[in-house]
């Protein structure tokens, strides 16, 4: 008798193990159900003021100059942040140097109002790769930058996701 307890044991443990996979499947089986797309049902919302509506265009890029970011945001930080901050921005510059941030990226030192608070351009990867191969006697250039837009840090304008034009 004291053979048979063990089977027992093991029959019941395996049991109740294969009674719950059966009801976690059946369970995500019909939570599935309820919850996948239906490819041969897809309905679209059909609004015709947007089907009679035309596409967006994109808009147009403030041009400024870094002197001018620079000046606006040792002004009046917040001022400057609502007029240049989520704008794309069309930024004339002189190039004071390539430097590299703390991840190793390039980004590029802008002249600005004074020597200390010029801004800085945070690049995208092509201009990234371009400004790692840039002059090192290309300080003092003219640079024509686009970029998504600008922030700030202790008002020195922080130009964002720029393309070197």
């Amino acid at each position: 008798m004291a053979g048979r307890t063990p089977k027992k044991r093991l029959d019941k443990k395996t049991g109740i193990i294969i009674l719950a996979a059966v009801v976690l499947l059946a369970a995500l089986a019909i939570f599935g159900a309820f919850h996948s797309p239906d490819t041969n049902s897809e309905t679209v919302a059909e609004d015709p003021v947007a089907q009679d509506a035309e596409p967006t265009e994109a808009p147009l890029p403030v041009p400024v100059t870094a002197e001018q970011l620079s000046a606006a945001y040792q002004a009046n930080a917040t001022a400057a942040q609502q007029q240049y901050g989520d704008k794309i921005l069309q930024v004339g510059a002189t190039l004071i140097r390539v430097q590299r941030d703390l991840n190793e990226k390039p980004f590029l030192l802008l002249r600005g109002k004074d020597e200390f608070m010029g801004p800085q351009a945070q690049l995208d990867e092509p201009s990234q790769r371009r400004a790692t191969y840039m002059n090192p006697g290309s300080k003092g250039q003219q640079i024509e930058l686009t970029c998504q837009g600008v922030t700030s840090v202790g008002g020195i304008p922080m130009l964002t996701q720029c393309t070197i034009d």
